[in-house]
């Protein structure tokens, strides 16, 4: 039903005429275009894009180096534990040797029966202990499995290859240059560079937008439905530009820059925290390695030591 419109003042002053325009059936199909030519805010939105594209690259990094990380160190602790039961169960063989003699000593007299109730209790201890360190290490296998991503059915044993190098201590001159390319704190970084990208997309919606716009079309007008009809048919073109000028916002806008503000200094104070728990780390885990190395060199002298004890006894 078409909508009535109505003519005042005629066709007479003080009547009105009414009447209906256009047809029953209309219809539309073309192509409108649309290209921005400048918009501050859009521009500062590719640069977000970009930064959140990095930011994601990094963090993909720092899992894959805390996944290195984390199966070296489960290696190391399995080949550790190894080695312990390895000596537990040397130790356990001298102990039950040490406890065979002992019995005949005991039978002849020569030791008391209380030193090898001793013994046998050290003996029950070391092997209930051994068995502890046997779990421990199934455990540790099945955790480096599941970091590798291997099944838990899957059998292999490790081994250390080589001896182990003696440590060598070395202390980097420039201390903070290394921590502030570590990946934690260029993660900190761009995402404190996405904020300030926030901020100024922000503001930059305060400014005007300019676009070139395009559309064309043809419209169907008639009574019936007959799109056969050329006549029926007509086309419209037209080509510009629109300007866009913000005028009042209700300072929405206001209230989410000074939300992105807050964030950034949140950010900052973030950065600020993770460096010094970086230095702090970096200098405890320093002062271990003296103290380890210092240990290593210490043992290594025992060690010597005790190689020349039986050359001289024999001597």
């Amino acid at each position: 039903k078409l909508p009535v419109t109505v003519v005042q003042d005629f066709p007479e002053e003080g009547q009105a005429f009414k009447m209906s325009l256009g047809t029953k059936n209309d219809a539309f199909a073309g192509i409108d275009l649309t290209q921005v030519v400048f918009d501050a805010s859009l521009f500062t939105g590719l640069k977000m894009s970009k930064n959140a594209k990095e930011l994601a690259a990094l963090r993909e990094a720092m899992t894959r180096e805390e996944l290195i990380y984390n199966i070296g160190n489960a290696f190391y602790d399995i080949i550790y534990t190894q080695a312990l039961l390895e000596s537990n169960i040397t130790t356990l063989s001298i102990m039950d040797s040490i406890y065979r003699k002992t019995e005949l000593q005991v039978a002849q007299q020569v030791v008391r029966e209380i030193d090898l109730n001793r013994m046998r209790v050290n003996i029950s201890n070391l092997k209930v202990e051994n068995e502890k360190t046997t779990a421990v290490v199934e455990q540790q296998m099945n955790y480096l499995k599941v970091l590798m991503g291997m099944p838990l059915t899957y059998d292999f044993r490790l081994s250390s290859g080589e001896e182990l190098l003696h440590p060598t201590l070395h202390e980097a001159n420039d201390t903070q240059t290394a921590l502030n390319d570590m990946i934690e704190l260029r993660i900190l970084d761009k995402a404190k560079h996405g904020n300030l990208l926030e901020i100024n997309q922000l503001k930059n919606a305060y400014l005007p937008s300019l676009s070139f716009v395009a559309s064309t079309g043809y419209t169907f007008q008639s009574d019936k439905l007959n799109f056969g009809k050329s006549d029926l048919w007509s086309n419209g073109v037209y080509v510009g530009v629109r300007l866009s000028v913000p005028i009042f916002d209700g300072a929405q806008n206001h209230h989410k820059i000074r939300q992105a503000q807050s964030r950034l200094k949140k950010a900052e104070e973030e950065i600020k925290q993770t460096q010094q728990n970086l230095l702090s780390s970096h200098q405890n885990a320093l002062a271990q390695l003296r103290v380890g190395y210092k240990a290593v060199n210490v043992q290594k002298d025992n060690l010597e030591v005790a190689e020349k004890i039986p050359a001289r006894n024999c001597s």
